[in-house]
């Protein structure tokens, strides 16, 4: 699991809270020389400096973060009923993939949760909220320019176009030769249904005869209306470089197979403004996937907004090891 490391730190903690917080046993931590473990001879006790050091050293920083980031992102980012939402239906698929309730409870158990409540705010919505700073984070940092020119490039107004579609053999159980003899066969399949499109030969008909998409070659591969984010990315540029009345001269590959697109209707892109949001989402989300790197310094910033400062100078040290990992280490 991803945070399998801080799960254990706060089992352990727990664990020393059960020890030194309850009970007629309960140890005296005035100076950290009350003992939490005795033995028949003294000098193997164990005392709560010892064992408070020895957890510090190992699960501290996680454990610490997880605090830290919870204090700052429940003032950013209360929870609300979206917030509820997402959490919810993590749980119910984690339930499923645990084989129901009482069996995720009890695997929780075994990393300190006392519950699936318990679970849902000190996990799930603490990783929702991550996520929601690391959005704020990225978004603050686009400028005007990277707006405009995701605009000029990739937004398109409603275009209306039939397609042929030629798969393609993308089994992952395919070998490397049985996929090259696919690829083969569909292009001499291209091959034919250009030689029949440049003698006048209807589209819509060529779709009926050869479009492997079964969705629509009946109705003579027509698509219907689609805009932005619709379509696949290769798809949707090579359709918005056509004029209306033309189809392309090349067939363009997406996951699916080769396409031959005919453009029949386009609308004028929308203005900025009217899709300024989406333009923002799809910016932020390219950052996301091509920077691992993205999470870490949104938060480390935060933290630094916040003013953070650690007291404990092996925590301190720790911390800023940490913090050097993750912003510029290899993993």
């Amino acid at each position: 699991m991803k945070y399998t490391k801080l799960l254990k730190g706060i089992c352990c903690l727990f664990i020393v809270f059960l020890l030194v917080g309850c009970g007629k046993n309960k140890v005296e931590l005035k100076d950290g020389s009350g003992v939490v473990v005795s033995f028949k001879d003294a000098k193997y006790n164990i005392s709560a400096d010892e064992l408070y050091k020895k957890l510090k050293d190992e699960y501290g920083t996680s454990f610490l973060v997880e605090m830290v980031d919870t204090e700052i992102l429940n003032d950013l980012y209360p929870t609300d009923e979206a917030a509820n939402a997402y959490a919810d239906a993590q749980l119910e698929l984690y339930k499923s993939v645990y084989g129901g309730e009482t069996e995720l409870l009890n695997q929780l158990k075994n990393y300190g949760y006392t519950s699936l409540e318990d679970f849902k705010e000190k996990s799930i919505l603490l990783n929702y909220k991550r996520d929601l700073a690391t959005d704020d984070y990225l978004r603050e940092k686009l400028t005007e320019e990277e707006i405009k020119k995701y605009y000029d490039e990739n937004v398109i107004g409603d275009i209306t176009a039939s397609h042929i579609l030629v798969q393609v053999n993308n089994d992952s159980s395919a070998s490397e030769d049985e996929k090259k003899e696919s690829d083969k066969q569909a292009k001499e399949k291209i091959k034919e249904i250009y030689e029949k499109l440049e003698k006048g030969e209807d589209f819509h008909d060529l779709a009926k005869e050869y479009s492997d998409d079964d969705a629509n070659a009946g109705n003579g591969g027509r698509l219907g209306t689609f805009s932005y984010g619709e379509m696949e990315a290769s798809f949707e540029k090579a359709a918005k470089e056509l004029k209306v009345g033309e189809y392309n001269k090349e067939a363009v590959k997406t996951s699916y197979g080769y396409h031959i697109i005919l453009v029949e209707d386009k609308k004028d892109k929308p203005e900025l403004k009217t899709v300024r949001e989406y333009v923002i989402g799809k910016l932020v989300d390219a950052k996301k996937s091509s920077d691992s790197k993205s999470q870490n310094k949104a938060l480390v910033a935060l933290r630094e907004k916040y003013g953070i400062d650690v007291k404990d100078e092996d925590l301190k040290a720790n911390y800023e090891n940490a913090v050097n990992n993750w912003l510029y280490g290899d993993n």
